[in-house]
């Protein structure tokens, strides 16, 4: 009885072991495919970062490439009435506005009309446009901003179209704080006290069209103050005004 119960003993024992060792191998089997699975999944991840980096890369290129093209056609088309390639921006200091400053510039250049040739969005809260102006009735851009400008203040002059879409787009900007709108030759910017604007000669819109880092609102209004000389438009106390009645 004793041998037989020695033998289970053993039996049972061998079989433990064998299934331990069994269980071993699979776990050694297992973690080895994990770190296998681990180095591909490590190896592509440096393929995809490399591929996002090239197509990035590409992306600059292209995104230089098209700029480049279309200020050349900008300077080309520069004092051309009827039909011309120009420069527009959007130049919030908050995130704020530039969630809602597009819509409103856009509906703006549509009342124009002014076609959208390229948006840019590459730098922080700023966006940067080509436009396009086409005229068939001989009006030049510049008399048509001038007097759209003009109009803004005046709440008792006659509709006319894009002065509602360009008071909301001021009113906009003056409740956002510091920024530059640009569209083409007309400037107008929002520092902390003042909200300016003018409608530019084409020489002087290009000194604004070209920046690449662009300054402070304050130092742009200080250039554009000397620019303007008394052409320049006195906007902040009209906005003001509209916000606090709800106009």
């Amino acid at each position: 009885m004793e041998i037989l119960l020695a033998v289970a003993v053993m039996s049972v024992a061998a079989a433990s072991w064998v299934m331990a060792s069994t269980f071993r191998t699979r776990i050694r089997e297992n973690t080895t495919q994990l770190e296998q699975a681990k180095g591909q999944i490590t190896a592509q991840c440096a393929e995809l970062k490399q591929t996002a980096g090239d197509l990035d890369r590409h992306l600059r290129d292209i995104r230089q490439y098209v700029r480049t093209r279309l200020d050349h056609e900008v300077a080309r088309t520069r004092g051309n009435t009827t039909h011309r390639v120009l420069v527009g921006g959007i130049h919030p200091e908050q995130q704020a506005a530039a969630d809602t400053l597009p819509a409103l510039y856009e509906s703006f250049l549509r009342e124009l009309p002014l076609e959208i040739l390229y948006r840019d969005s590459a730098q922080q809260f700023s966006v940067r446009f080509y436009l396009l102006w086409s005229t068939l009735n001989g009006q030049s851009l510049e008399q048509r901003l001038e007097m759209l400008l003009r109009a803004c203040p005046n709440d008792n002059g006659a509709p006319v179209q894009g002065l509602n879409e360009l008071r909301g787009l001021l009113r906009a900007l003056h409740k956002a704080g510091p920024g530059t709108l640009q569209v083409g030759p007309l400037v107008i910017i929002r520092t902390r006290d003042d909200l300016i604007g003018t409608v530019l000669a084409a020489t002087e819109a290009s000194l604004f069209d070209g920046e690449s880092v662009l300054a402070a609102p304050q130092e742009r209004a200080a250039r554009l103050k000397d620019l303007a000389g008394d052409g320049l438009a006195d906007l902040g106390s009209w906005a003001g005004r509209s916000q606090e009645t709800g106009a």
